[in-house]
């Protein structure tokens, strides 16, 4: 069998998972040639598909057989060729397949591949929960059955001691809907837009339909990134905020020209816009926080070098202007202090004030 048969062949065998489930090699034939249920097929193909499941349906050395079989009873009217029992209506066993997935994970996963899935499987699962295209609670019980055999061991005990948890202070993930994950991947999937209601932080809702460019979870939210129309412009949707979405048929998801979704993660600083063009940063930094900058620089670019201070460096490092780097440098308390440029010190000097006047 080549290759791209036997893709084509799991394409169509992909629902067909469970006993309760399955396919008659007729059934399969059809599919094959794009048929629809009424139509007969062609001779040709029903062998092409008996030889192939007959392969498939039978084990190869080590490895289960890739497809499973049950026989089910059909009634058939007896020919008129057969004139003694011309016109009764007989039962027969007729033989029908599906794609156990655990079978086709042992087939084609292999266990480093398993332990990857278990990994990344907690931050798709916790990020996005039970979602029915993405199967994620299947994938885990898949890689759970192939890190279950002997020979990986190893990597069973690997699995089993590595976990990822959110950066952070303990607060619990933004919940969205599944609904709303769901309806996005379809839209994707279906290369059309997506019709949101959406309510700002300020209370401002209503519905809008915009292009699906991609799903990042970043802090414990998940983000949409989109845009709108043929506009370039890429807008991030906080999906805690959405209460329903739908799939905006009569719209062909637009993408922009020359979008790709890890580059513009990248540019924008993991989805933390600049608010203008970079800057030189000046900070000192006690001793005792000094880690933080040694530990996780911020670029390249940082330099550190003693202070006049007692106790003290001087931190210099270009660096994109967010709107997250205040709340890192208030999150520093009495550890640092800003020293330039004038704009941001100006600007650190003020909000503190601010949260003074707060326990004044």
């Amino acid at each position: 069998m080549q290759v791209d048969a036997l893709l084509k062949l799991l394409d169509i065998l992909g629902p067909y998972r469970s006993p309760d489930k399955v396919i008659s090699v007729r059934d399969i034939a059809l599919k094959w040639d794009g048929l629809s249920v009424g139509d007969k097929p062609e001779p040709a193909t029903v062998r092409t598909i008996q030889r192939y499941v007959s392969e498939l349906s039978s084990r190869y050395e080590d490895l289960p057989a890739l497809l499973a079989v049950k026989n089910i009873d059909i009634s058939v009217k007896v020919k008129k060729s057969d004139s003694k029992r011309s016109g009764k209506v007989m039962s027969k066993e007729v033989s029908h397949f599906y794609l156990p997935p655990e079978n086709l994970v042992k087939w084609f996963m292999t266990e480093a591949v398993a332990l990857q899935l278990m990994v990344t499987g907690q931050v798709v699962g916790q990020s996005l929960g039970a979602i029915k295209q993405l199967s994620t609670q299947d994938a885990k019980e898949l890689a759970n059955a192939v890190l279950s055999r002997e020979k990986a061991a190893e990597l069973r005990k690997v699995a089993s001691c590595v976990r990822i948890v959110p950066d952070g202070i303990g607060r619990q993930r933004a919940t969205v809907a599944p609904k709303i994950i769901q309806k996005i991947i379809e839209a994707i999937v279906s290369d059309r837009a997506i019709a949101l209601d959406y309510t700002t932080p300020s209370g401002k809702g209503g519905r809008r339909i915009v292009n699906p460019l991609g799903l990042v979870s970043k802090d414990g939210t998940i983000y949409l990134v989109a845009s709108k129309g043929f506009d370039p412009t890429i807008i991030h949707y906080a999906l805690q905020r959405a209460s329903d979405a739908d799939v905006a048929m009569r719209h062909i998801r637009h993408v922009p020209e020359g979008f790709e979704l890890d580059r513009h993660i990248d540019q924008t600083h993991l989805l933390s816009h600049a608010k203008g063009d970079a800057i030189q940063l000046v900070l000192e930094v006690h001793d005792d926080a000094l880690y933080h900058f040694t530990e996780r620089p911020f670029n390249a670019s940082q330099t550190i070098t003693p202070s006049k201070r007692p106790h003290w460096s001087k931190l210099t490092a270009v660096i994109p202007d967010t709107v997250l780097l205040i709340p890192f440098l208030v999150s520093m308390l009495e550890y640092v202090r800003v020293i330039g440029p004038p704009p941001l010190r100006d600007d650190m000097a003020h909000r503190l004030k601010k949260m003074v006047e707060l326990y004044v």
